[in-house]
């Protein structure tokens, strides 16, 4: 689902929309050796939940589709809060088994607790982004 949403959010610029065939073919193209078996029919069933979640809409009674404008942002906000935020907070929280690093990097130390009462805010400051 996750390699279909970004499939989805490349083929949104389309002026014509996109078909069932070209999401397959999206996906197979980025998902490498494991997705070459991702088929029109694996496509429409994906497609036809993230309509189901009013993200993708159907151009007229053509067989092409569209994304919403609310849709993208949407979209994208999942993907990157997906790959950029929850992956490694979850990688932080997972005990690594062994003797721990002599040197531990000031990021890493933020996200070994991240229930600190200001840990996301040091988190932030030691990425270097700027927090209001």
């Amino acid at each position: 689902m996750r390699r279909a949403v970004a499939a989805v959010i490349a083929l949104a610029p389309k002026p014509a929309g996109f078909t069932v065939f070209d999401l397959a073919r999206k996906v197979s193209e980025t998902g490498g050796l494991e997705f070459q078996a991702y088929n029109s029919r694996r496509a429409a069933y994906d497609l036809a939940k993230i309509r189901g979640k009013g993200l993708v809409e159907r151009v007229g009674k053509s067989r092409r589709y569209c994304v919403t404008a609310d849709g993208v942002g949407k979209l994208a906000a999942y993907t990157i809060l997906r790959d950029q935020v929850i992956k490694p907070l979850m990688a932080g929280i997972i005990r690594r088994q062994g003797r721990p690093p002599k040197i531990v990097h000031p990021v890493d130390q933020h996200y070994q607790n991240p229930r600190a009462r200001l840990g996301t805010h040091q988190t932030f400051e030691a990425l270097g982004l700027a927090v209001a």
